[in-house]
């Protein structure tokens, strides 16, 4: 719990310094932009921004019942514009998808 908390507080602390955002605009855009901020993180922090990003996915595929159209347009909806950190916070609530 505790390297969760360092890892959450470093991830704010980024977010202040012009931190990358995930850009959703398309599939190749948002790989591409997972990548840039996967790269600027330190060995820790993009462990729990890839863990936190398969999370994610994995329930947007849930929720796209299997369409690839839709499972898209959530990840869009959802993804589009966050932080490193702010995809870490998302996977850590409860419920992924109010």
């Amino acid at each position: 719990m505790k390297k969760l908390i360092i890892i959450l507080i470093s991830l704010t602390l980024l977010t202040a310094c012009g931190e990358k955002k995930l850009d959703g605009s398309s599939p190749e855009s948002l790989k591409n932009s997972m990548q840039e901020i996967s790269k600027s993180l330190s060995a820790e922090d993009q462990k729990a921004f890839q863990q936190a990003f398969a999370k994610i996915t994995i329930a947007a595929t849930l929720k796209s019942q299997g369409d690839d159209d839709k499972l898209q347009e959530v990840l869009k909806k959802k993804l589009d514009g966050k932080t490193g950190a702010e995809v870490i916070e998302m996977a850590n609530k409860n419920n992924l998808f109010d």
